[in-house]
């Protein structure tokens, strides 16, 4: 299982890679791939950043999502 796990970490980081390439030096990038329906620890999550910054930024986007839109 674990040389799975290695070989899949390798190849999402690749794609992550190719990714940052499209952005501002000093970019952040996280992949979060949830299989909510397969009971158990299924979560895959790989990171260039610290992961509190990563909660952070979720925390952020669905406080913007959330807010009504203003009238116009």
């Amino acid at each position: 299982m674990r040389i799975a796990l290695d070989i899949t970490c390798d190849e999402v980081a690749q794609h992550m890679d190719r990714i940052l390439k499209c952005f501002k030096p000093g970019a952040k990038i996280t992949v979060i791939v949830r299989s909510p329906q397969i009971p158990g620890d299924t979560d895959f999550i790989l990171t260039s950043d610290d992961l509190d910054e990563v909660i952070s930024a979720i925390q952020r986007q669905q406080q913007n999502h959330s807010k009504p839109a203003s009238p116009t």
